[in-house]
């Protein structure tokens, strides 16, 4: 749908929908504020780039959101992923920092790409910043880590409310597994 590179994006009130790829970013820097992403093979892209999220709903994608050695951030915004069927959020070597926002991840499904590991967030040499904000994992579901599975990263929730229910992993760690990782409360 978008294919964004070496340049900077701002989005406002978008509809990224039925496309294989809802964004792409290479080498960029892009801003989304309240936009629906829903109904893609792979809903963002972001290789080596820096991304703003701010009051979006992210639905039924394969995966929401795929980063590769770039920054994502999210300041005093909401953001849904719901439906997805290849995890919400997939980090590698990247870093997602959410500051005063509410953030739901509800309904996710891990997929066989990643092994099924995180129905949720699937994060590898990775960090994970929540912040001042509100963060609410339910019903996912995964092989390992229902909601949350991370490899050789950190999850850092500061000041930050975190409910955890409902979710499911058909071996390990119903609601986070972490593997040569840190975890912080």
């Amino acid at each position: 749908l978008l294919d964004v590179k070496n340049s900077t994006l701002h989005s406002y009130g978008c509809n990224f929908s039925d496309a294989a790829i809802g964004l792409k970013l290479y080498f960029s820097t892009a801003a989304i504020y309240q936009s629906k992403l829903s109904n893609n093979l792979q809903g963002t892209i972001a290789m080596n780039s820096s991304i703003v999220l701010n009051n979006c709903i992210l639905m039924g994608n394969g995966a929401a959101i795929t980063s590769s050695q770039s920054q994502l951030n999210v300041t005093s915004g909401t953001l849904i992923f719901t439906n997805n069927s290849c995890g919400a959020i997939q980090l590698v070597k990247s870093t997602l920092t959410v500051i005063n926002s509410d953030i739901n991840f509800s309904s996710n499904n891990a997929c066989a790409s990643l092994a099924k590991n995180g129905g949720a967030l699937y994060s590898n040499q990775s960090v994970v910043n929540f912040i001042n904000s509100s963060v609410r994992f339910h019903g996912n579901n995964a092989d390992v880590g229902g909601a949350v599975y991370q490899i050789l990263s950190s999850i850092n929730f500061e000041s930050s409310n975190l409910q955890c229910c409902n979710n499911t992993a058909t071996f390990l760690g119903g609601c986070m597994y972490l593997l040569s990782s840190n975890l912080s409360l």
